[in-house]
């Protein structure tokens, strides 16, 4: 392949790839599974989970056990600052519709019925 062609491959690539514009900024509160290749965020008043990934580095250890499970399984109803994906793929083996990544934790308690309002 001539460099050429090589050029115009990867500024192909960066110019159809999405910018960070592309992504939602906000709070989000609702429900978050952690488990072994799972990372499941259910934001209050939605049914679709998306893939969760905390670059605050804050959460996984404020998330409560889930009861006799391993140490790696944890829930708990969150309030998180971050920014949402559009629409793709995401997460272990893509089945995530969106990611959403987490910049800062606002609030993390354990799951109990009627917390999303």
């Amino acid at each position: 392949m001539s460099v050429r062609r090589l050029l115009g491959v990867v500024a192909g690539v960066f110019a159809t790839s999405m910018s960070c514009s592309d992504w939602d900024r906000g709070t989000f509160v609702g429900t978050y599974f952690h488990g072994f290749e799972a990372s499941a965020f259910t934001e209050c008043g939605r049914t679709e989970s998306w893939w969760l990934t905390d670059e605050s580095s804050n959460l996984f250890s404020r998330l409560p056990v889930e009861g006799e499970t391993p140490e790696i399984v944890r829930r708990g109803f969150i309030t998180v600052s971050g920014r949402l994906s559009p629409r793709g793929s995401y997460g272990h083996l893509g089945a995530s519709p969106r990611e959403l990544i987490v910049t800062r934790v606002h609030g993390v308690v354990p799951v109990t019925q009627g917390q999303c309002p």
